[in-house]
């Protein structure tokens, strides 16, 4: 068994990373672990988009420092007062989330997800589940559906190595 020292909470800035920041944050909290927050910026395409109103704009991609203003307002209002360590990347979400993982080897990702069925999942593919089967860490999936709350539950601090679970 080894500890949980580090903590990864990707976020999209959405309903879903905000619903599990709470569990994430707990967790850290009870390990004495560093609560890791990454936004992951899509590359944008520089065409075209229509509007309901018929009218077009360009999609930009914004600079490091938007980018960074953003996820520090995401972690103000979902996690305030903890001790987060933000981080931006660029890229395909699940590719860069699984590179954070290696490169600051991370013990545990903490990631929402819809809970869709599994014939959904088989056939649309998810972040979450490249994440799953890629991270080589321990991955906790929070169900939209699931109560995170802050009450204390008998939580051992600890995962198993992969590599002895074969």
């Amino acid at each position: 068994m080894a500890l949980i020292r580090r903590i990864l909470l990707p976020t999209d800035l959405g309903a879903l990373s905000r619903h599990a920041a709470p569990l994430a944050r707990r967790l850290a909290e009870l390990c004495g672990a560093e609560l890791h927050v990454l936004y992951v910026a899509e590359p944008a395409p520089l065409s075209s988009l229509g509007q309901d109103d018929g009218s077009y704009c360009l999609s930009i991609n914004p600079t490091d420092a938007e980018l960074t203003l953003v996820l520090g307002q995401f972690v103000e209002s979902t996690l305030p007062g903890a001790a987060v360590q933000p981080h931006v990347a660029r890229g395909l979400p699940a590719a860069q989330i699984v590179d954070f993982v290696r490169a600051q080897a991370i013990d545990l990702v903490v990631m929402g997800t819809h809970a869709r069925g599994v014939v959904k999942r088989l056939f649309l593919g998810s972040v979450s589940k490249t994440v799953l089967e890629n991270a080589g860490c321990a991955v906790l999936m929070v169900p939209a559906t699931a109560d995170v709350g802050e009450e204390d539950r008998n939580v051992e601090c600890r995962t198993r190595n992969a590599t002895n679970d074969a």
